[in-house]
């Protein structure tokens, strides 16, 4: 887990800074068709981030910036640049953690909006300060599918669901939304690429360990809602349990 990660220090942080061509492809208006492509190699664009020259340097410790920088801002970016390039205009972001996510989306002009199990008043206002929205908002992730809205995609980052678990969470999202990127373990994506019922649309990893995929779902699945995600803490993995 990185410490000192705080939205505040994240955004005033001059190496996490979104970079020009991302700015510069804000939309003028949320609807569909307005938003400008982000037109650069993604690929190139991370090696400015976290050079390949970094991995020869020995007996150094990585540092905070460049170990966010791997594991979190890199990872962001290239989850930005698949919302612009797919064209997806309203985005939820579950469990968004410190909310830097968040912000840069909202910097792009991005209908962004993050859900979080517990938020302090002092920290939407940073949101309400920024961009005028009320978008950092509290929700348990055990009531998404009460949830009255319907998003163009659905960001979801934690990746240590158990098999009957990652299943059910497809089946919540598929009601939820056409799109998802999703944070997936490497069983559980052994596994989807056996499902019928969800299309893999892209994909790429980070540091060789997380997997991120774009998901399509072709049609909404069948919800039993009588479950809820709990940890087990034995197996540091999200399970189901009956309610």
């Amino acid at each position: 887990m990185i410490s000192n990660n705080n939205l505040q220090r994240l955004v005033e942080n001059e190496k996490f800074q979104l970079p020009e061509e991302y700015l510069c492809s804000r939309a003028k208006t949320k609807i569909k068709g307005n938003y400008q492509k982000i037109n650069i190699d993604i690929d190139s664009l991370v090696e400015r981030y976290y050079p390949k020259a970094r991995f020869i340097r020995v007996g150094e410790n990585e540092t905070f910036d460049e170990l966010y920088a791997k594991n979190a801002f890199i990872p962001y970016l290239r989850i930005l640049d698949i919302i612009k390039k797919h064209d997806l205009i309203t985005c939820l972001h579950i469990d968004c953690g410190v909310g830097h996510l968040l912000y840069l989306a909202r910097q792009m002009n991005i209908d962004y909006f993050g859900f979080r199990n517990k938020v302090t008043s002092k920290e939407k206002q940073i949101f309400i300060d920024a961009f005028q929205s009320d978008c950092l908002i509290q929700f348990e992730m055990n009531n998404l599918y009460k949830l009255n809205h319907y998003f163009d995609v659905i960001i979801y980052l934690t990746s240590n669901y158990d098999e009957i678990s990652f299943k059910q969470l497809l089946r919540i999202l598929s009601n939820k939304s056409k799109y998802a990127i999703l944070n997936i373990n490497k069983q559980n994506y052994y596994l989807l690429k056996h499902y019928k019922f969800v299309t893999e649309i892209e994909s790429f990893t980070t540091n060789n360990s997380q997997l991120f995929v774009f998901l399509m779902f072709p049609n909404k699945l069948n919800l039993d809602d009588s479950y809820s995600f709990n940890m087990n803490n034995q197996n540091n993995l999200i399970c189901l349990n009956k309610k």
